[in-house]
């Protein structure tokens, strides 16, 4: 009798309640509670419905539990604009990507391309500056850090990645108390200029093949939350190259492998298969994802909170 009651008020509570959104001073959706992770954006034309908050919710536990997701829905049922919701409020940093009928590998996760050096290691720039605000003092270190700046400016790539690898050997060495995540940074950041270093020959020309990382790659290492609209155009080749990155692993075809940054999210939205050029997932990649499906709102008072919300 009490799983009876226990199903009669989980209706209930879904045909009746609208769960409670919070924004200040955290984002808190029904019992849901997603942390900060940068400095939120406020949106003011989410329309707060019956219908886009009980998604809302659905969405915000698998996020918490760092699931994959699968928002499955017609057009206009809110999809994307539900997740860049949640990304705005909570300060995630969101690439939608679209998917179509030629998408490929090289859309997605990256390839090998003919490529300037100073584009090829600016990354490598990049990633060090982010990271070493977090670990040192940018104050203390403005004379070194204009050193970097200037050896890379001048395209001095052994002197500039030796610098690199002495800095992040440092780190490891000296910051062990960092968190998990810029440990992993430096990680990469000494792994990356040792990786060009035992190439020389390769740093002496001003173009070479290399690896351009896609939108796909770059999220999984940084931290940040990819959207694959549409999913379901892609071809399924495509598709099944998701399935190690799921599993928490990526092998880049240069041999790099990867480490999945904790803060990183992968949602994907697709119209049902029953619609024109529609087609389902592979079902050995479908099994893998937390499937939430996205109905259309009929009440009334949703319907003119929406246009309230589009004037």
């Amino acid at each position: 009798m009490k799983s009876l009651k226990f199903g009669i008020d989980a209706e209930a509570y879904l045909i009746n309640e609208k769960p409670a959104l919070h924004l200040n001073p955290i984002f808190k959706i029904g019992n849901i509670q997603l942390p900060y992770l940068d400095n939120p954006k406020k949106v003011d034309d989410f329309a707060e419905t019956f219908t886009s908050l009980h998604h809302m919710e659905s969405v915000a536990r698998a996020l918490l539990m760092a699931e994959p997701i699968l928002l499955v829905g017609e057009t206009g049922t809110g999809k994307t604009t539900l997740v860049q919701f949640i990304a705005s409020s909570i300060g995630a940093d969101l690439t939608v990507i679209n998917m179509h009928h030629q998408s490929d590998t090289l859309d997605i996760l990256g390839g090998f391309k003919p490529v300037d050096l100073f584009k090829l290691l600016a990354p490598i720039l990049d990633s060090f500056q982010k990271t070493f605000k977090k670990t040192f003092s940018q104050k203390k270190n403005a004379e070194m850090l204009m050193k970097i700046e200037t050896l890379f400016g001048e395209k001095r790539w052994e002197d500039f990645l030796t610098l690199i690898r002495k800095i992040s050997s440092k780190a490891l060495k000296e910051k062990t108390d960092l968190a998990p995540e810029i440990l992993s940074e430096w990680d990469y950041l000494k792994n990356a200029a040792a990786g060009f270093l035992s190439r020389t020959d390769f740093l002496q020309r001003d173009f070479a093949f290399g690896f351009v990382e896609g939108p796909l790659t770059k999220a999984y290492r940084d931290g940040q939350w990819i959207l694959l609209d549409e999913v379901n155009l892609a071809p399924p080749e495509t598709l099944l190259a998701l399935a190690p990155i799921i599993d928490g692993q990526l092998e880049l075809p240069n041999g790099e492998i990867i480490k999945k940054h904790p803060n990183f999210r992968l949602i994907s939205c697709m119209n049902p298969a029953t619609d024109v050029g529609k087609v389902n997932l592979p079902e050995t990649l479908k099994h893998k994802f937390v499937s939430i499906f996205t109905d259309e709102t009929s009440s009334e008072n949703d319907i003119k909170l929406i246009l309230t919300k589009r004037k």
